[in-house]
């Protein structure tokens, strides 16, 4: 049993079998073998070994994320403010800078008027025809269309030239016949001398008498005619 050598240990002497020795330590049962230094990873190899080509070092790479993801914050941010549009103002003030106007009223009881503004056709419920009491071309229009008149508004002016006219052949037809008149009764106040002094007929003094009635009846008809033409110019 002395003669045996030990697994466990090694001779002093022999230190080149020591990587043999831990071999034989790995195979013999029960005896757990610590892992050799050269079986883990250099660190420092680890850390300066270069990246593969054509990928950016791991720094770099999170740096592009960061970029990226901030401009697309910011393009979002201004399409949201170009989306909006300007806003008006809120503080109470013009964009000058003055205070804004303020308007006051009087507060008054009434009933508040409705106004519908819409295209269409109106039809009226009576329809009636407004003519003129004498012919003639008109001079002045007076009132709109669609505009609300009264009885005895003034409407329209027609020319009263020819009107006037009219008047003054009329006042002088009255003075011819009124000079036609007084000479009948000149001759009718002469006819009843000579009837009375049997120096004529009886037969002429009667026709004498008919010229004046029918000469008074002409006065009284170019009067008439006169009154009719200044009503005309009265409209």
């Amino acid at each position: 049993m002395d003669d045996q050598p030990n697994p466990l240990s090694l001779p002093p002497e022999a230190p080149p079998r020591r990587r043999a020795d831990r071999a034989d330590r790995a195979d013999t049962p029960g005896i757990e073998v610590p892992p050799s230094p050269s079986s883990f990873p250099d660190l420092d190899e680890e850390e300066h070994r270069a990246p593969p080509p054509g990928r950016p070092p791991p720094r770099r790479r999170g740096f592009l994320r960061y970029l990226i993801l901030l401009l697309v914050v910011l393009a979002l941010i201004l399409w949201l403010v170009f989306r909006s549009g300007p806003q008006a103002p809120q503080t109470g003030r013009f964009q000058s800078g003055g205070p804004m106007p303020v308007g006051t009223a009087t507060v008054a009881k009434g009933d508040m008027p409705v106004t519908l503004s819409g295209l269409g056709t109106v039809t009226p419920l009576a329809m009636v025809s407004v003519t003129t009491q004498i012919n003639g071309q008109l001079v002045e229009v007076a009132f709109k269309e669609g505009q609300m008149v009264n009885k005895g508004d003034f409407l329209a002016q027609i020319d009263p030239r020819p009107y006037q006219v009219a008047l003054q052949q009329a006042e002088a037809q009255l003075a011819k016949d009124q000079a036609a008149l007084k000479n009948a009764q000149v001759d009718l106040q002469r006819y009843k001398t000579l009837v009375a002094q049997n120096s004529i007929a009886r037969q002429t003094l009667d026709t004498q008498a008919a010229t004046v009635q029918q000469q008074t009846a002409v006065v009284q008809a170019d009067q008439a005619q006169i009154d009719t033409q200044k009503l005309n110019l009265t409209y």
